[in-house]
């Protein structure tokens, strides 16, 4: 594990701790659980020894709920698992599992990438840029077996830079074509690279979305029906001590610690 991971656990474990001193002298608040939204992309056949670790974990610890439920927050802790980019490895690899498991999930699908491989900017070393996102036929079988579908824009451009018309278009093709496609409503909505602004959170509100998630590591009040949700991302190489503390919410403060360090440079310049 790298330096920059170790201390990144290091202090999910301190943040962590003080949560859970601070519910023992709080009692009110002892028996809320929080829910927790989880978001994958690509599970590789190499990757399933992991991924069917992981999940198993999920099932023993928390109850499995949809990424857009709005509920009870008493009991168990409640965990949605969510898929960015619809690719075919997930599809073939990553489901079988969860459905034999009777464990929900969403997908978010760009969908003017159907059935093709990613045109979207990435990192050159990405093993995503092999992937292929899955194909309408492939999306529609899916629907007919019970999976939850959101938008994830059309091209998977980075919102705020790109012009409001375009990034209007996006934002409501999107979820027009995914409807389309499918003869359902589409409520849901997954910011491309977790990059938003106030003017893409208006563009979804006009466009009719219910639910919109972004990549902040935070968990959300179950009773809570606030448009924006944060996610957890999950990586399939994760320890299991990372992992633990992902599903706990350990990893909470790098929001604050994001919106310090956004303050800051704003305040400098």
């Amino acid at each position: 594990m790298s330096a920059k991971r170790s201390i990144k656990v290091a202090i999910s474990l301190i943040w962590y701790a003080a949560h859970r001193a601070y519910e023992v002298f709080a009692p009110a608040h002892k028996n809320r659980a929080r829910l927790i939204i989880l978001y994958y992309h690509a599970v590789r056949a190499e990757d399933l020894p992991e991924f069917r670790w992981q999940i198993e974990a999920i099932k023993a610890y928390a109850d499995v709920v949809d990424a857009d439920y709005v509920g009870n927050p008493d009991g168990r802790p409640k965990i949605a698992i969510t898929f960015d980019d619809a690719f075919m490895s997930m599809v073939d690899n990553a489901l079988p599992e969860l459905i034999a498991r009777e464990m929900s999930y969403t997908i978010f699908v760009p969908t003017g990438c159907l059935g093709a491989h990613p045109t979207w900017q990435m990192e050159s070393t990405a093993l995503d840029r092999h992937e292929i996102v899955a194909s309408g036929d492939a999306l529609r079988a899916l629907v007919s077996m019970g999976a939850r579908m959101g938008a994830h824009s059309r091209f998977h451009p980075k919102l705020t830079l790109i012009g409001p018309n375009e990034a209007q278009a996006e934002i409501g093709g999107s979820k027009a074509e995914l409807e389309s496609l499918l003869g359902q409503t589409v409520e849901l909505f997954a910011f491309p690279y977790g990059d938003f602004n106030q003017q893409t959170l208006h563009f979804c509100k006009e466009a009719g979305y219910r639910f919109v998630y972004s990549i902040g590591p935070g968990s959300v009040d179950p009773t809570d029906t606030t448009m924006l949700r944060p996610r957890v991302a999950v990586k399939l190489s994760d320890t299991r001590l990372e992992f633990w503390l992902k599903l706990r919410g350990g990893y909470e403060w790098m929001q604050l610690a994001s919106a310090l360090k956004h303050q800051f440079h704003r305040a400098k310049w």
